[in-house]
């Protein structure tokens, strides 16, 4: 690879605050290919160019790069991915480990498409409800901010506090507007759960995809 590229690729990291490999490959400047082919090449492991079985795994270990394959029979026990800082922990693990090595290199989209194979319900629950990690402004259940979470504590605290002042229109507003809420709870909470036991309009099961409603869900990811 020409000196330029590697020079480009750390001014563009050092810029965006990433790290080398990421400014590489999103810039486009290395196939992915290439790049993990050489990252195998250079820790003496095997390359894995095809699809492989993993076990389910968590978020965390999905994040890292790295979980435990299927089958052991081929070899190796673990596929790794890294990326960022994962490769540098990864080429100075290899230097201070001995003997055979227990795992393999693929290419973060492999290793993605698989740990996704692995535990598909896992991964659409974790999109669901993980979702607020990335942005809160994507999830309902985290439009609440810390600062509006305070404003409500204090009100409620001044609501509470307000039950023992010597006005009495003052308590009993205050009596009336959290008895008000309390009940509105309940309510709430008994409606839907009467609304959980209603059918539903039975609807025709679909013969085939095609007749599947077409929607699209846009994401800004870059």
């Amino acid at each position: 690879m020409p000196e330029q590229v590697l020079q480009f690729a750390a001014a563009t990291a050092r810029r965006q605050g990433v790290c080398a490999d990421e400014a590489l490959l999103a810039e486009g400047l290395v196939c992915e290919d290439v790049f993990y082919r050489a990252l195998a090449k250079h820790l003496n492991v095997e390359f894995i160019d095809s699809p492989v079985d993993v076990s389910a795994s968590g978020v965390a270990t999905a994040e890292c790069g790295y979980a435990r394959v299927r089958d052991p029979s081929s070899g190796y026990l673990w596929l790794f991915a890294p990326s960022g800082s994962g490769v540098f922990r990864l080429m100075s693990a290899r230097r201070a480990a001995r003997g055979r090595p227990l795992f393999a290199i693929t290419t973060r989209t492999r290793f993605l498409e698989a740990v996704r194979r692995a535990d598909p319900a896992s991964v659409a629950r974790d999109a669901a409800f993980l979702v607020e990690r990335v942005d809160r402004d994507l999830c309902a259940r985290g439009g609440l901010r810390r600062g509006q979470m305070g404003l409500l504590l204090v009100a409620l605290i001044g609501l509470a506090a307000s039950l023992y002042t010597p006005f009495f229109f003052l308590r009993l507003a205050s009596a009336l507007l959290l008895a008000g809420a309390f009940f509105c709870g309940v309510f709430l909470r008994l409606f839907a759960c009467a609304a959980s036991f209603q059918r539903s309009a039975d609807a025709e099961p679909l013969e085939s995809e095609a007749q599947l409603p077409i929607y699209t869900i846009v994401l800004a990811l870059y």
